[in-house]
């Protein structure tokens, strides 16, 4: 008990620091059963919900009988997992606002307003519906966006998960100037590319600092390097 018990204290400090941000799939399931199933081992619980249901989105959308087929897992845990499913679709479902994003103005008021509440340099994922309105906002990744370290998948599959058909990037610069880097437009435009392979628009990608955002995408293309992505037509403003 008391091994379990070092172990979900870790685990719990572990999400306080970052979030979900470095946790497997299983891991994130296991901590979520710490509330279902209480003083016993929830990782080999975990590991085979998912192997059932084959991603995270599908141990947590498991009807009842496979469920509770998994050891420790009893109706309790299987009405828990609905619970939070649910909960989740309920949640997405109102961040959907009824404002459209529809114009590069907007975008950009947008960029900023996520940009606010950065510490550091963060990067964030913006997604979009067909109609330019928000399905969620979340961080991808903390440190300077260009590292080695930032893959498109990052960017790729929550995109999927959401079915979004849109994305926004935004970049927050602490200590340097909203005015993107030869790296950071690089990179910016081979996410471009990543993602119109799996039928989702990059909209645009923001650096921002000091209530200042500027463009990576256009910056790319302003140095020579065609735009990769179709922006929204006959919206321009003047840069």
């Amino acid at each position: 008990m008391a091994m379990h018990t070092g172990h979900r204290q870790r685990m719990k400090e572990k999400f306080e620091r970052d979030g979900f941000e470095n946790f497997a799939d299983h891991e994130v399931l296991e901590t979520l059963l710490f509330y279902a199933i209480p003083y016993r081992d929830t990782n080999p619980t975990a590991h085979e919900l998912i192997d059932r249901g084959g991603t995270l989105w599908g141990a947590l959308h498991l009807s009842d009988g496979q469920v509770t087929g998994v050891p420790l897992c009893g109706e309790h845990a299987a009405l828990f997992l609905k619970l939070f499913a649910e909960a989740g679709r309920r949640a997405a479902g109102a961040c959907i606002s009824g404002e459209c994003y529809d114009s590069r103005a907007a975008l950009r008021q947008l960029a900023l307003k996520t940009a606010e509440n950065a510490a550091g340099d963060e990067t964030y994922l913006v997604l979009f519906d067909n109609h330019y309105r928000v399905l969620s906002t979340r961080l991808v990744f903390r440190g300077y966006y260009a590292s080695a370290a930032f893959r498109a998948k990052s960017v790729a599959e929550p995109a999927l998960l959401a079915r979004a058909s849109m994305a926004m990037l935004v970049s927050t610069h602490a200590n340097r100037i909203a005015r993107p880097d030869p790296y950071e437009a690089e990179a910016s435009r081979y996410l471009a590319r990543s993602l119109s392979l799996v039928g989702i628009k990059l909209l645009d990608h923001f650096i921002a600092a000091a209530g200042i955002c500027t463009s990576a995408l256009t910056a790319g293309a302003a140095a020579g390097n065609s735009h990769p992505c179709a922006m929204i037509a006959n919206k321009e403003e003047p840069r």
